[in-house]
């Protein structure tokens, strides 16, 4: 907590990209969803897979659609089941094609029907076919008839 309380929003903001990819998973853990917020588009992508694993549920929760749409595919393929469950709907609106494909099977599983329901019918529409058999029957059922080609 030392590290959240000593480094105001604006100062993390003046963090180089390099900066930021050096922050320890315990610093990364430690920041306020206004520090999260303050992380321009090239700090946020920025984040190795091993900070970006370091975020808490909550965190993750607190970013904005925006930036989810910013984060690489290869920071989207580590997210945990938690962490995904803990977006939110236009989080999961904001999901491009690329990031749900970068999904794996058991990622795709992990979201909750509302989820699934909340994707863009283009993104669900790109799902491999290993993602597509991961999908529960309760995920199914959940879909809309639009997303249903």
């Amino acid at each position: 907590m030392l590290f959240r309380s000593t480094i105001s929003s604006s100062q993390l903001q003046h963090l180089t990209t390099l900066q930021v990819s050096s922050l320890t998973s315990s610093q990364v853990q430690s920041l306020s969803a206004d520090q999260l917020n303050a992380l321009d588009s090239a700090d946020l992508q920025a984040l190795t897979s091993s900070q970006v694993q370091a975020l808490k549920s909550s965190q993750i929760a607190g970013l904005s659609a925006g930036q989810v749409a910013l984060l690489t595919t290869s920071q989207v393929a580590v997210l945990n089941s938690a962490q995904l469950r803990a977006l939110g709907d236009e989080s999961v609106q904001a999901l491009t094609t690329l990031q749900v494909q970068a999904l794996t099977s058991a990622q795709v599983q992990s979201l909750t029907s509302a989820q699934l329901n909340m994707m863009q019918s283009e993104d669900l529409q790109a799902l491999t076919s290993g993602q597509v058999r991961s999908l529960t029957s309760a995920q199914i059922s959940a879909l809309s008839v639009d997303q249903v080609p």
